[in-house]
């Protein structure tokens, strides 16, 4: 009896050897098969950058005569003059007014059909000999969705005691009724 003990354990030994032999393969596992599969972690909500949360234009680096301009504007190389600057957008006229009207001190403001212009507005963060500014905010000629943006230096003051000749006043006239009306 004592023979056959030895033996049964001896067998169970092997067994029990042989089974842990291969502990390091282990068959796979079918726990889980066909379940779903957990949602992924929300990522962080990339940063606009041209919107801030609020949906306002940021501003960019472009200054003119004082007034910060925001993202998203494009200069019209075309279209630039002396003291007037044009920018296309494909920024909403909404947010773009959003932008300007806080950045702009005037009591004129005109709104014509979808067109909206601050005439002779002073520029909020403007520092030194300040330049009044006609900006005007209008839908572009080319397209529904763009939006165009110009802004006229207005020129300075004339100092006191200065003349002008007849030639020049004649000259400023004929450039004015030049200039497309509101």
């Amino acid at each position: 009896m004592y023979a056959r003990g030895m033996r049964g354990a001896l067998i169970g030994w092997v067994l029990v050897s042989l089974g842990t032999a291969g502990c390091g393969e282990t068959a796979p596992s079918t726990d889980g098969v066909g379940e779903a599969l957990p949602a992924p972690e929300p990522r962080a909500r990339e940063v606009d950058p041209i919107y801030d949360e609020n949906g306002i234009p940021r501003e960019s680096d472009v200054v003119v005569a004082g007034l910060t301009l925001p993202r998203g504007l494009e200069e019209l190389e075309a279209l630039r003059e002396d003291r007037t600057h044009v920018y296309a957008s494909v920024v909403p006229r909404e947010p773009l007014l959003r932008y300007f009207g806080p950045r702009l001190n005037t009591l004129d403001i005109r709104h014509v059909g979808a067109s909206v212009s601050y005439i002779g507005a002073r520029p909020r963060d403007a520092r030194g000999g300040v330049v009044l500014l006609d900006v005007h905010i209008r839908p572009s000629a080319a397209s529904g969705e763009e939006t165009r943006v110009e802004v006229h230096e207005q020129p300075p003051p004339m100092p006191e005691g200065m003349r002008v000749s007849e030639d020049e006043v004649r000259r400023r006239l004929e450039e004015l009724a030049a200039q497309p009306r509101e």
